[in-house]
């Protein structure tokens, strides 16, 4: 699994463009997802990169933007020599998804249980992704998916209660706050942060109780997303923060499906 290649993650704020090999980046750069209008945006953004490695032999767009994912793949098939896959549902993927309709489940999340399926070795594993939205999706010890959820992630539970209220202001987390606000703006902070830390920890306790009759048992956790590093110390689970664990997974997506 030595192969190079590019991936494009497209996201509603930011979009990554990231030179990959071997579960690493050798390179990775950001762009405002709003600054990717046209073709010609998205071809300043990667020409350079092919140039330093024109060695790479495929792409990879893992996008949640529709309309910008049409856009990364014309602009790629223009610009790049090699094949450019678009990482969905319809790909051959190292698990077995029941998905209904399979098209509907977020491109992030397919690449997200991709990696996650690769780091457990053949055990069952619970992917999370803290994010705008929260995403919880579960693989068992056969590599069957088995459900997930969908959650508000901090920023929007932030949002909402400003928008829902008269007078509740918008507030941002940037760090763990204490248990109990002092403010307006600490109870808010504490409610949204420790209710969706205990939230993830009490979701997490029963999907254990599923996957296995041993309690003893600890059931990988694997978890990205903006919000991931600051909930992941507070998480009583076995928990792999992976920052870059979309990105891997769509490499190896990718890898599969490039041959």
């Amino acid at each position: 699994m030595s192969k190079r290649f590019l991936i494009v993650e497209a996201g509603n704020t930011v979009t990554d463009f990231a030179v990959t090999q071997n579960g690493s980046c050798l390179v990775h750069l950001h762009a405002p997802t709003a600054t990717l209008k046209t073709s010609s945006d998205v071809t300043r953004q990667v020409v350079p990169l092919h140039d330093r490695f024109p060695e790479m032999e495929a792409a990879g767009v893992c996008s949640v933007v529709p309309a910008l994912t049409a856009l990364v793949m014309s602009a790629l098939e223009d610009c790049f020599p090699g094949p450019v896959i678009e990482i969905s549902a319809s790909l051959r993927l190292p698990f077995t998804l029941e998905y209904y309709p399979p098209g509907a489940i977020g491109a992030d999340r397919i690449a997200l249980l991709a990696y996650a399926a690769d780091a457990a070795g053949g055990r069952p594993v619970i992917a999370v992704d803290a994010g705008t939205a929260i995403t919880v999706d579960v693989l068992d010890a056969e590599g069957h998916y088995i459900g997930g959820m969908i959650l508000p992630g901090i920023d929007h539970s932030c949002s909402a209660l400003n928008k829902g209220t008269a007078r509740l202001p918008l507030v941002k987390l940037e760090k763990c706050p204490p248990l109990l606000g002092r403010s307006t703006e600490g109870c808010i902070q504490s409610g949204v942060f420790w209710g969706c830390v205990h939230q993830i920890e009490g979701i997490l306790d029963d999907i254990t109780t599923i996957l296995c009759d041993d309690q003893e048992q600890e059931i990988p956790v694997i978890m990205t997303g903006g919000s991931g590093r600051l909930i992941e110390p507070l998480i009583h689970h076995k928990l792999i923060f992976q920052e870059h664990a979309v990105l891997f997974g769509a490499w190896l997506l990718t890898s599969m499906n490039s041959i």
